[in-house]
């Protein structure tokens, strides 16, 4: 009796596993696209980054989009480019071949000081 309800529970949880694994598949597909797809309306897919002490902006022939520093909640660094995370969802990727050492720092500084995470 027992290993009949065992086997039960480890199926159930193997299929909660693999619903899990899908979801995750199914959003990051989904999210992937809708980025590509921006990206391809754009007639000029290049964007330009601007910094003040408060805020900055992210300008392309889409529109401008100006956020206070206060709205990254944190700051991925990776080898080529940073990710800039206003929540779970929405974020901004910084290539950093286009960013100067001294704005690099001066961009962890910002983060740091209006209470974001620096991880990396």
């Amino acid at each position: 009796m027992a290993l009949g309800q065992a086997s039960w529970i480890i199926g159930t949880l193997a299929a909660v596993l693999v619903l899990g694994i899908a979801f995750a598949t199914v959003v990051y597909v989904v999210h992937y696209r809708r980025s590509l797809r921006k990206f391809h309306q754009m007639d000029k897919p290049q964007a330009t980054f601007r910094v003040d002490e408060s805020s900055f902006t992210i300008s392309s022939d889409i529109g401008p989009t100006t956020l206070q520093w206060s709205a990254v909640k944190e700051l991925w660094q990776f080898p080529s480019v940073w990710l800039l995370l206003y929540s779970k969802a929405q974020f901004s990727t910084l290539p950093l071949a286009c960013l100067s050492p001294e704005t690099q720092a001066y961009i962890v500084q910002r983060v740091r000081e209006s209470g974001g995470k620096v991880d990396g």
